[in-house]
């Protein structure tokens, strides 16, 4: 099972440094009202993978009681495992190219899969985040930031998939302008504590290591085997490798 690394037991996490990749769809779909009786609820997918994407607001006639604009939404599935293993998710902002937008509703899960009725219905019915934006209709490039946190909470965060309702005009879904996730993180090099031969095990030769640093003043591994973390290598360091091997 895959996970981003927050904790890990006996590792010593060191210079980090921030990157960032782009991400685009690998599948995309409208979600759709096709009736009166569900004027302002999708329930039916088309156009997957269309080169531009229609959206727009239900609208319900009250007085001669009929629908007179049915409800269009996107949906967009972007593959996580491009992000490398050992990285530290900072910022997840995801991008798309419209004009005419007032307010867009974003909805996101991470349920794996092709984009599917079910998988369609669970997005927009039960959504693990879901934010009302504010958007500057004198815009055409919007950026929407998601909370780290509401994706790595699951256990196996490698698909994200983003479902859009506004009432703007049509979204470029193709090219560079087409929607995307741009993630920020951190690669974390990791160092195993007390693994001085960097063998990726603490056994007994780590300890003779150890020993022979104590007895030489060696402070090059002071980063690896400053076991109580006093900033120092002495027979303390010595006494905690031993109960770790």
């Amino acid at each position: 099972m895959r996970k981003y690394l927050n904790i890990v037991l006996l590792i010593f996490i060191s210079s980090l440094y921030s990157e960032s990749i782009t991400i685009y769809s690998t599948q995309s779909a409208q979600y759709i009202s096709t009736s009166s009786a569900s004027c302002c609820t999708p329930t039916s997918l088309q156009n997957f993978n269309a080169t531009t994407m229609s959206l727009q607001s239900c609208w319900w006639h009250t007085v001669y009681e009929q629908c007179l604009e049915n409800k269009y939404t996107a949906i967009w599935k972007f593959d996580l495992s491009e992000v490398p293993e050992n990285a530290f998710l900072l910022n997840l902002n995801f991008l798309f190219n419209q004009s005419g937008v007032y307010g867009s509703l974003v909805d996101v899960s991470t349920e794996i899969g092709n984009i599917s009725d079910g998988l369609a219905s669970n997005l927009y019915n039960n959504p693990i985040w879901t934010n009302y934006i504010n958007n500057d209709d004198n815009l055409s490039n919007h950026s929407i930031s998601i909370p780290i946190e509401q994706i790595t909470n699951d256990d196996n965060p490698i698909q994200l998939n983003i479902l859009l309702s506004n009432d703007g005009y049509s979204i470029t879904n193709t090219g560079n302008n087409a929607p995307k996730l741009v993630v920020e993180y951190e690669i974390q090099n990791i160092i195993l504590l007390g693994d001085i031969n960097g063998d990726s095990i603490v056994n007994v030769l780590d300890l003779m290591a150890l020993v022979s640093a104590i007895f030489n003043s060696n402070n090059n591994f002071i980063e690896i085997v400053d076991m109580n973390y006093d900033s120092q290598i002495n027979i303390f360091d010595l006494i905690h490798l031993i109960d770790v091997i």
